[in-house]
């Protein structure tokens, strides 16, 4: 429905544009803090998630990778196993290096007290 150009009834003079631009910046504001919280260290179920993923990812690229490699030379199984266990190793290196970061961020929400 196209508008007439017309203001309406209760109008759109300055004092209301001013009221809500009040309302905006009221809402925009409260919206910034819960984001802050929202957007903190990970929940220990998305934690979960990602080192579980991140482990099965490594072990299923080095288990390809292997079984890739022994079928090309065709030496059943040796790279396979070779590569299974460098998924392992590629897994637990990465798993560490989340969990450090996971433990920085939540040692740095209870200095900053929202933990």
């Amino acid at each position: 429905m196209a508008q007439s150009g017309k203001p309406q009834k209760g109008g759109n003079g300055p004092d209301d544009l001013d009221a809500l631009g009040r309302r905006i910046g009221e809402a925009r504001s409260r919206r910034a803090d819960t984001g802050a919280r929202a957007r903190g260290p990970s929940t220990n179920l998305g934690l979960a998630f990602r080192l579980s993923t991140e482990i099965v990812a490594a072990v299923g690229v080095g288990t390809a990778m292997g079984l890739g490699i022994d079928w090309v030379l065709g030496t059943r199984p040796l790279f396979m196993l070779i590569f299974i266990f460098l998924g392992m190793a590629a897994a637990y290196v990465n798993m560490t290096r989340v969990l450090k970061q996971f433990d920085r961020n939540m040692r740095g929400a209870q200095d900053r007290g929202q933990a």
